[in-house]
This record gives C-alpha cells, sequence and structure tokens, in this order.
C-alpha cells in the first residue's frame, strides 16, 4: 500500500461515479484516488467477499452485470473512507444493500456441495483438469504481455462453451 500507481481504465469512472453519488446524497466521501487504487491491488482482480474474479463486460442477453466492480461500504452509516470501503462485484453488492453481509454469508453456506463425497471429488478433478488448460493459456498470456507488468488485462477465456471476459492484473499471470 501507499505505492503511487494509476487506476485501471475500469476503476476510474467507478471512483468518481461514487464521489458523485455520495455528493448528491449527502454521504461524506473522504477516498482519495491513491487509496482507491490500493483498494484495487488489494482486491487483486476479485470481488473482496466472494472472491469471483471481476467482469467487466455484460455476458449473454443480460444487460446488468452482476460480476463487475462495486464500491461498497462496510457500514453504510459511515461515509465513504478507506477503512470502511471495499471492492465487491455488484451481485454481492445489491444483496448486502437489501439484506446484509450475514444474509449473503448463509446464502452461500447453503449453496455448498451438499450431494456428497462421489460428487465433490468429480467437480475437483473437472476443476483441475479446467486448471490445467487455463495454466496453458496463462502461460502464453505472460510471454505475450511480459512487458505490461503492473497493468490490467481484459481477457476472454473460452470454458465449457461460454466465453468468460475477466480482468486480469498482470502481475497474477505468474
Amino acid at each position: 500500500m501507499g505505492q503511487k500507481n494509476t487506476l485501471p481504465a475500469w476503476a476510474l469512472p467507478l471512483y468518481k461515479q461514487a464521489r458523485k453519488n455520495a455528493e448528491k446524497r449527502g454521504i461524506h466521501f473522504a477516498l482519495t484516488e491513491q487509496e482507491m487504487t490500493d483498494m484495487v491491488d488489494r482486491a487483486d482482480g476479485a470481488c473482496e467477499i466472494t472472491g469471483i474474479p471481476f467482469v467487466l463486460r455484460s455476458s449473454g442477453e443480460n444487460k446488468r452485470r452482476p460480476f463487475a466492480p462495486s464500491l461498497d461500504r462496510k457500514d453504510s452509516s459511515l461515509g465513504y473512507e478507506h477503512a470502511n470501503c471495499r471492492l465487491v462485484c455488484v451481485a454481492a453488492n445489491l444483496a448486502m444493500n437489501e439484506w446484509g453481509e450475514r444474509v449473503l454469508r448463509e446464502i452461500a453456506y447453503a449453496m455448498r456441495p451438499a450431494s456428497g463425497i462421489a460428487d465433490v471429488a468429480a467437480e475437483i478433478n473437472d476443476l483441475r483438469a479446467e486448471r490445467d488448460d487455463l495454466s496453458k493459456e496463462l502461460a502464453m498470456l505472460r510471454e505475450k504481455y511480459a512487458d505490461l507488468e503492473g497493468r490490467y488485462l481484459d481477457i476472454k477465456i473460452r470454458t465449457k462453451g461460454i466465453d468468460l471476459p475477466f480482468v486480469l492484473p498482470v502481475h497474477r499471470i505468474k
């Protein structure tokens, strides 16, 4: 933290919109661009609640972007201050705004694989095979983008017949 980086292209509009909305709603906004940069680095391309990678583009016919980054205030009675903010996906933020983080965590816990160890083992094997394929693709990306250290890539990976767009910090391509 504290090192001077610039915000990735997707984060600056998010920061400016949050500041504008806070002003309209009379909410204290003390978050600096550097603190936003620190949060982007801390999130490392994924929701700080769910760990799901941020996806910037909408997918399919759904115009809303449930996995796009969103600026969340941990305690909504407080303003936008570094210690009270985190980057989360839009879907998690909407759920927490309505019901709170405890309800979101309860839902996530209830949805864990409950169908037995054989199903879990098969899913783990599928994920390992997919990981191996992705590792090969990431190795190619690492080679191709070696000179972009410290930047973010907008990439699309095809898996199980679906194109998945990701925001990927270049330093994570290792």
